[in-house]
Formats: structure tokens, C-alpha cells, sequence
């Protein structure tokens, strides 16, 4: 795995798309901080912790975890790919983004966010 620095534009729009569907999650995405970014050459894993004065969410907001996001289309993935949230004790804790192919851009330019709903 290969660390990383800086937000991508694909990192900030999943954050907010998940800010936008997944209302119970705003206020630990607002006060949540990315502590490590890995990039696997299939996708990232973006590593996050919230500070614990902020409220837990309740189990009866999420099924599972992880909670699926959107499909990511980019003429740059041959297949497409998905992002997904993980919650540990009821607090983000790790965002994926992964390829259904064998690849996935460093730093993917162009792309489009679908529902899967």
C-alpha cells in the first residue's frame, strides 16, 4: 500500500454525497478527520476518526456496516466502482473506494457518482 497526502476531488465528492443521502451521518462527517490515505492500485482506504464528544450513531440508523455509497462511472475505470462506509462502536471509521476491475486511477479526473438505489 502506498500512502498518500492531500484530498482528491473523488475523496471530497464521495464525503459529500454520503453527506447528502445519509443525513444521520452529517454531523460526524463535519467534525471527522482523515488520520491516513492508502492507495492500492485497486482503490483507496481513507482511514478516519471522529472526536468521541460528538454523539454515536444509533444501530437502528444503519443496518450494516458498511453502508454501501455510490457507484463511481468514469470512462478511466473499465468496469466502474463502488464506494463504501465503514462505523466502528457507532463512529465513522473508514472510508473504500474500490474498482470492479483490476485498477484503479490515483487520481481519477473524471467521473460521475450514481445511486444505486
Amino acid at each position: 500500500m502506498e500512502l498518500i497526502t492531500g484530498e482528491t476531488q473523488l475523496e471530497k465528492a464521495i464525503r459529500a454525497w454520503f453527506v447528502e443521502n445519509k443525513p444521520f451521518l452529517n454531523e460526524q462527517f463535519h467534525a471527522a478527520t482523515v488520520v491516513k490515505r492508502e492507495y492500492s492500485g485497486v482503490g483507496f482506504f481513507f482511514h478516519i476518526t471522529v472526536p468521541k464528544t460528538i454523539d454515536q450513531i444509533p444501530r437502528s440508523l444503519y443496518i450494516t456496516s458498511p453502508i454501501d455509497g455510490p457507484m463511481i462511472e468514469s470512462k478511466e475505470l473499465e468496469y466502474g466502482g463502488q464506494a463504501i462506509l465503514f462505523l466502528e462502536n457507532g463512529y465513522i471509521s473508514m472510508l473504500e473506494i474500490y474498482a470492479f476491475g483490476n485498477s484503479f486511477p490515483k487520481n481519477l479526473q473524471q467521473f460521475q457518482l450514481v445511486d444505486i438505489y
